[in-house]
């Protein structure tokens, strides 16, 4: 039989447990859980039309790049990375734009506000060749030197890998899926390719192994002058030279015969 202490000791802990379970989802509602942390090497692309708010996981710490981009210079986005509740990066641009931030692995949060697309990529630089776990989706800032760009995918483990490119306003340019290592060419628009980036992905593979990407872009070449200009050019110096040599014999020999 329980005893007078006993008595009281269990309607306070139940009232205990009650205030606790109520605190709980307090919790919850003052901080909205929004869905799964993305994982990887970058967040994505993302829409807003107003505002909202995505959880993302950094696997790896580093350098990168977040970048926002609108249709028309009239929008504008407004993008803040925290951590912890504390701001580590912060763009407010009409167009497009890209802030460079130093970032630790962890859980990160992005605010948006506005109209138009945001991302979050790593900075991919140009020529180095990295290995990236299979299970990871890969998103890059590129820096291209021309409109274009060439992707070098080595498979490893996985045996589809699917690759998208965005151009600077983060719209996308081209999706493949690749199913043999070697280069992937991709043509950015030209009045669009100060920046790009990169998404890739595991399609199908072992999920334990690791997948390795590389790219480059070629200077453009300036254009040497045509062939009509060239012509033009070799008849002036054959051209002037005859001219000046009959003037000189002309002029001597009117200086022999005297008035």
């Amino acid at each position: 039989m329980p005893t007078a202490p006993d008595r009281v000791r269990a309607p306070v802990l139940a009232a205990a447990t009650c205030l606790l379970a109520l605190a709980v989802a307090a919790s919850g509602l003052a901080n909205p859980v929004h869905g799964l942390p993305t994982s990887g090497y970058g967040a994505g692309i993302f829409t807003v039309d107003g505002s909202t708010n995505t959880t993302l996981s950094l696997s790896e710490g580093g350098t990168y790049y977040l970048g926002v981009a609108t249709d028309d210079a009239s929008s504008y986005v407004n993008a803040t990375l925290t951590y912890g509740g504390t701001p580590e990066a912060q763009i407010n641009k009409s167009g497009s734009a890209a802030s460079l931030v130093s970032l630790a692995p962890g859980n990160y949060s992005i605010d948006l506000k506005g109209h138009g697309r945001a991302a979050l990529g790593w900075d991919f630089t140009d020529g180095s060749v990295q290995n990236f776990p299979d299970n990871e989706t890969i998103v890059a800032f590129l820096r291209p030197a021309s409109a274009h760009v060439e992707i070098v995918v080595s498979l490893g483990n996985a045996q589809e890998i699917a690759l998208e490119v965005y151009d600077d306003r983060l719209l996308p340019v081209t999706f493949a899926n690749v199913t043999a290592s070697g280069p992937v060419g991709v043509d950015l628009p030209a009045s669009r390719d100060s920046s790009a980036y990169l998404v890739a992905r595991v399609v199908t593979g072992d999920l334990a192994g690791v997948f390795g990407l590389a790219w480059s872009s070629p200077s453009p070449i300036p254009p040497g002058p045509d062939l009509g200009s060239q012509i033009l050019v070799a008849v002036l110096w054959i051209a002037v030279p005859v001219v000046i040599a009959l003037l000189l014999f002309l002029a001597l020999g009117r200086r022999r015969r005297g008035p």
